[in-house]
């Protein structure tokens, strides 16, 4: 528009000046008509503009929604939720620990403070969740704005990492998801090689030492995945095989060749089970973990 105004104004000065004729309008006008042009073209298109982003942000379909980061990714991701018709979430505020920003309108959406008035805001607008819009958040960042949506009752959504989202299309709202644990330890899970383990395991009698515990328990039930030949559950606690037992099969009699009530500290009595089991694997999983408290009890220990 300022290109074309701007040709227009040179055509009608050139004529003004040029010509020697008389015109009922002064030469003056030729230069003022293009900036006056100019001027009540943009602020129309500025009017029509700001009412539409207004409409729009008054939309109540969606649940709403505080956008925690007031940057590119959180202006795009805001401008998709409010002109997408399946959108899921509205947004309704936004928050940015620059300052500089406070205030700022972003498609009709204030910038309302910073991450410290989340609770306020979400009270105060009935946000029932959080969507976090800073795309390089490291994992300390995420564990504290989950603590503070916690205490708010809100529920945390994030984005997928940058590389993702700007390699396709600009973050809507159906790439928001729940944190997950991978966000809170800033590192992908392991994956297993799940051909080598069944190799290793598949038709074999299996033995786990402290197979009532946390770890022991899980790993009785990774292995029962992969077929045994037999599993063997050795543990010094009575109960701790009673539940892991009741996990595995549902039910826990406390009968049958998979349990083996032992301490791994009688050395005598471990190689004569170990003799007639003929374990072909075994993981080794007991062990003592409540550290402060053995430390205080060396001898025990």
């Amino acid at each position: 528009m300022v290109k074309t105004a701007v040709a227009a104004g040179l055509v009608l000065i050139a004529l003004a000046f040029v010509t020697t004729q008389d015109f009922f309008l002064p030469r003056s006008v030729a230069l003022l008509a293009p900036a006056v042009a100019i001027v009540m073209m943009l602020a129309l298109r500025f009017i029509v503009r700001t009412y539409r982003s207004h409409r729009v942000a008054r939309n109540p379909d969606g649940e709403p929604v505080v956008v925690l980061g007031a940057g590119l990714a959180g202006r795009r991701l805001v401008h998709n939720m409010l002109h997408d018709d399946q959108a899921k979430f509205t947004p309704v505020a936004l928050l940015d620990d620059d300052r500089s920003k406070r205030r700022l309108k972003i498609e009709g959406i204030r910038v309302m403070g910073t991450r410290t008035d989340l609770a306020s805001v979400a009270e105060r607008l009935e946000a029932k969740h959080v969507a976090v819009a800073i795309p390089r958040a490291t994992p300390e960042l995420l564990r504290e704005i989950q603590e503070q949506a916690r205490e708010a009752g809100l529920t945390v959504k994030v984005l997928p990492p940058i590389e993702e989202w700007m390699r396709a299309t600009d973050p809507a709202s159906t790439d928001l998801r729940d944190l997950n644990l991978e966000d809170l330890l800033g590192r992908q899970a392991v994956q297993l090689d799940q051909q080598a383990i069944s190799e290793h395991i598949t038709g074999k009698v299996v033995l786990v030492t402290g197979a009532g515990g946390s770890i022991g328990s899980e790993l009785c039930r990774q292995i029962t995945a992969f077929g045994p030949a037999r599993l063997i559950m050795l543990d010094r606690d009575e109960s701790a095989l009673h539940s892991v037992q009741m996990s595995l099969s549902g039910r826990a009699l406390l009968h049958g060749e998979d349990l083996l009530l032992a301490n791994i500290r009688d050395a005598d009595t471990l190689a004569e089970h170990f003799a007639e089991l003929k374990p072909d694997v075994v993981f080794h999983a007991a062990a003592l973990k409540h550290l402060s408290l053995l430390e205080r009890y060396p001898a025990e220990a």
